[in-house]
C-alpha cells in the first residue's frame, strides 16, 4: 500500500511517504529509493533503503527525502527491487518502477504559507516576517524554479 496514495493530488511538500507490506520487512543496503519529477523524470532525491531517511516498523516503510527545496508539482517514486525483504524468510519485495507510485504536490503554495505555524507568517508583498523572539525576526524571500520547485531565501 501506498502513501500517499497513487494519483493523490494536493499532498503536503513536507509529506513522508510510506509503503506497507503484509508482512514485517527490513531494509538492504545499495539499495535507492529514488523520487523522481513526472514528464522529465529527473531525480529529485534518492536515498539508500538502508540510510537514517528510511524508518521500517514491522510491515511500515517510512521515507523522508531529503531535499534542498521545497517541492511542487507531479512526482513518482522509484525502489530498487530488494531494497526490503520479508524479515522471516529473506523474500524481496519486488520494488516499485515507472509511474505506478505518482502523486502531486501541492502547487502555487507559496514561501509565506510554507512559514505559518504558531507565530502565523504575515505575508509583505514577496516577502514574509516570522518572529522568532519578542524583539526579533527574519526575513526571507520565494525563487520560483522552472521545475516547479520553490527554494527559501534568506
Amino acid at each position: 500500500t501506498f502513501s500517499p496514495a497513487n494519483g493523490a493530488s494536493n499532498v503536503h511538500p513536507m509529506a513522508a511517504v510510506e509503503l506497507t507490506f503484509d508482512v514485517n520487512v527490513e531494509a538492504r543496503a545499495s539499495m535507492l529509493i529514488e523520487l523522481r519529477r513526472a514528464g522529465s523524470g529527473q531525480v529529485l532525491s534518492a536515498v539508500s533503503a538502508l540510510s537514517s531517511f528510511v524508518q521500517v516498523e514491522a510491515t511500515k516503510a517510512t521515507i523522508s527525502f531529503p531535499v534542498t527545496h521545497v517541492l511542487a508539482g507531479p512526482v513518482y517514486v522509484t525502489v530498487e527491487s530488494g531494497a526490503f525483504v520479508s524479515k522471516s524468510d529473506g523474500t524481496p519485495f519486488s520494488g516499485v518502477s515507472g509511474m505506478s507510485w505518482a502523486f502531486s504536490y501541492q502547487g502555487g503554495l507559496g514561501c509565506a504559507s510554507l512559514l505559518r505555524g504558531p507565530g502565523e507568517a504575515v505575508e509583505a508583498s514577496s516577502m514574509a516576517s516570522v518572529p522568532f523572539a519578542l524583539d526579533t525576526s527574519a526575513m526571507t524571500s520565494c525563487d520560483m524554479r522552472l521545475d516547479g520547485a520553490y527554494t527559501l531565501i534568506g
